[in-house]
């Protein structure tokens, strides 16, 4: 019975519901210029960031040979961004494969 009284009120709306409508419409379009920029900045952080972590690919730090036995060899490349890369090297399977 109390929502048919609001639908049938001929009175209009008070100055009280048009600012709070108000008030809602202006703290939803903050909200969203907010996570406008949030996203902005997330996709900014995270190119410089991935950008860091290529680079670390084109130099290489340290490079170095470890000799398990006389035929084989690991060589280890230790690169800027913290990775690191193993080469496996056997001369028997060369040999083999060069028959």
């Amino acid at each position: 019975m109390a929502i048919s009284k609001i639908f049938n009120n001929k009175r209009g709306e008070t100055i009280a519901e048009t600012l709070v409508a108000t008030l809602i419409a202006s703290l939803s379009m903050v909200m969203f210029a907010g996570m406008v920029m949030a996203s902005k900045t997330i996709i900014e952080n995270s190119n410089v960031m991935l950008k860091e972590y290529y680079d670390g690919f084109k130099s290489e730090k340290t490079v170095k040979d470890y000799k398990i036995d006389d035929d084989i060899t690991i060589k280890v490349h230790t690169y800027n961004n913290g990775l690191l890369y193993f080469d496996y090297f056997d001369k028997r399977i060369q040999e083999a494969s060069s028959e």
